[in-house]
C-alpha cells in the first residue's frame, strides 16, 4: 500500500496556523505546495486544536514533518491507515460534527477518496477473516461491495 492515511493533531487553532504558514521561507511554502497529496481534510476541534487528514505516501509525509519540526510548529501525527482500512475507525462519525455549509463538499470529495483508497486496499483474506470471527452483517458497506465484485 503506497498511501497512507495520516492524522494531524496541531497544538494550535486556525489563526495560530496561519501566522506560522506566513513564516515559513518561500522555499518551505513550494515544497508543501508541491506535496503529493491525494486527499486531504481539516477541522478545528473542539479543543482549541487543529485536525488534518492527509492521503499521501511516507516519503511526502516525513518531508511535511520535516518542515513543522524545523519551525518548531508542535503537532502529533498518527498512521491510521490499518484501522481505517479495517474498519476499527469510523472517520464519518468522527468528522460528522464538524460539517458545515463551509466545508460539506470537502468533506464529500474527501470521504470519496477515502473510500476508494479503502477498496483499493482490501483484500479478500482480511474480509474472510472478519466473516468468521464477526458475521456478515460485521462487514461495511465497502466490504460487500467488493465481494461483489470478487466473482
Amino acid at each position: 500500500m503506497d498511501q497512507k492515511l495520516f492524522k494531524l493533531k496541531f497544538q494550535r487553532d486556525y489563526f495560530e496556523l496561519n501566522s506560522d504558514y506566513d513564516k515559513l521561507s518561500d522555499i518551505e511554502k513550494q515544497k508543501i505546495s508541491s506535496l503529493d497529496i491525494k486527499s486531504s481534510f481539516e477541522h478545528e476541534g473542539d479543543d482549541s486544536v487543529y485536525y488534518l487528514y492527509l492521503l499521501t505516501n511516507v516519503t511526502h509525509m516525513e518531508i511535511y514533518k520535516k518542515i513543522l519540526d524545523d519551525n518548531l510548529i508542535p503537532y502529533l501525527c498518527k498512521d491510521i491507515s490499518k484501522e481505517i482500512i479495517n474498519g476499527d475507525i469510523n472517520l464519518e462519525k468522527i468528522l460528522e460534527p464538524y460539517l458545515d455549509h463551509s466545508n460539506h463538499l470537502k468533506y464529500d470529495g474527501f470521504i470519496f477518496d477515502i473510500n476508494k483508497w479503502i477498496y483499493q486496499s482490501l483484500d479478500l483474506d482480511s474480509i474472510l477473516d472478519r466473516i468468521l470471527t464477526n458475521g456478515m452483517s460485521s462487514l461495511r458497506s465497502i466490504e460487500k461491495e467488493y465481494l461483489e465484485n470478487y466473482k
